[in-house]
């Protein structure tokens, strides 16, 4: 014999029906009193015996919907790592955007056959304006005790959306010191972590390789590398970083980062507008300073790197027109 509407249903009434008749405060008699009247009074839950032909739930074979099924899966290394990231995110983070003009630069790309990307060009930039602001280098430690580490350079991390055994996921590495390098070597940098071999990057053979090792043994070593040393933060986590995953139409509605600041571009819109944004650590940078930041950031793609543009293509020019040997 079963309910109409299932077994749960039947042990829900029955139990419905122990607490308006005979309950008390004692928590054991209720649980007997649920199972006398389940197993001794099922005509009072309206049970019957399905018809003929029904299944368990009194509905035909015919009639009765497919729930699916399901089935167990472990966690890939791309979803370990994030969460080991996710569970490292306990910065009050605050987000800003600010929408700036890189005509100039836009300009100048445009003369160059194989420009450098903006990822390349906004890390530049704002790596130089932190040589020039040292809030944009420093790092929160919370161990031993909560003080500010000040790094000697900066240190990006660029964040790469990868397919790597069938499955997509995000992949970090380090460029350091990104103010002292040319557009060319940074778009070099940034295409390799792109399209090479998963296997040939350092940065990504050792996130799957911490990612492999036991939980209780690899949180700690996370919890070390970002709260416990300035050094190994800036080595392994970088100063900030830059996010290029951005999709056209699609916006940041909320993120969550371990670093001090991290940026997020969105695609160039004519005539020469971009959308940037950035998630950062409230506890050492204000959002005014933020906004003064991004604005100088803007200034520093259309003057000094908007300049460089112009001389890779000066360059490239002056290469097409020399004449050829012989």
């Amino acid at each position: 014999m079963t309910a109409a509407g299932g077994p749960i249903r039947g042990l829900y009434k029955a139990g419905r029906r122990a607490i308006q008749e005979r309950a008390s405060g004692n928590f054991l008699f209720n649980l007997m009193v649920v199972r006398d009247i389940w197993r001794n009074q099922p005509k009072r839950l309206g049970m019957t015996a399905p018809a003929t032909g029904a299944g368990a739930d009194g509905m035909s074979g015919a009639a009765k919907p497919s729930g699916g099924t399901g089935r167990w899966r472990s966690l890939s290394l791309q979803r370990r790592w994030m969460c080991d990231y996710l569970a490292a995110c306990d910065v009050p983070t605050v987000a800003a955007e600010r929408t700036i003009r890189v005509t100039t630069a836009a300009a100048a790309r445009r003369g160059i056959t194989a420009p450098p990307g903006w990822t390349a060009i906004v890390l530049k930039a704002y790596a130089r304006v932190a040589e020039r602001r040292p809030e944009l280098r420093w790092i929160f430690l919370s161990m031993p005790w909560p003080h500010i580490y000040e790094h000697s350079c900066s240190v990006a991390t660029v964040v790469i959306e990868r397919e790597w055994r069938g499955e997509t996921g995000v992949f970090f590495d380090q460029i350091v010191a990104p103010e002292a390098r040319s557009l060319r070597d940074l778009e070099a940098m940034i295409g390799g972590l792109k399209h090479n071999p998963i296997e040939s990057i350092g940065g990504y053979r050792r996130m799957i390789r911490y990612t492999r090792l036991p939980f209780l043994l690899r949180r700690p070593l996370w919890r070390l590398g970002m709260r416990g040393s300035g050094r190994l933060h800036a080595r392994y986590f970088g100063t900030f970083s830059v996010n290029a995953i951005g999709l056209p139409r699609a916006a940041v509605a909320q993120t969550a980062t371990p670093l001090t600041l991290s940026l997020f571009l969105m695609p160039v819109e004519p005539p020469g507008r971009m959308r940037l944004c950035a998630a950062f650590d409230h506890r050492l940078i204000d959002g005014m300073a933020v906004g003064r930041a991004m604005g100088e950031v803007e200034q520093v793609i259309n003057d000094e790197l908007a300049a460089e543009l112009r001389s890779l293509a000066e360059a490239a020019d002056g290469r097409a027109a020399a004449p050829g040997p012989g």
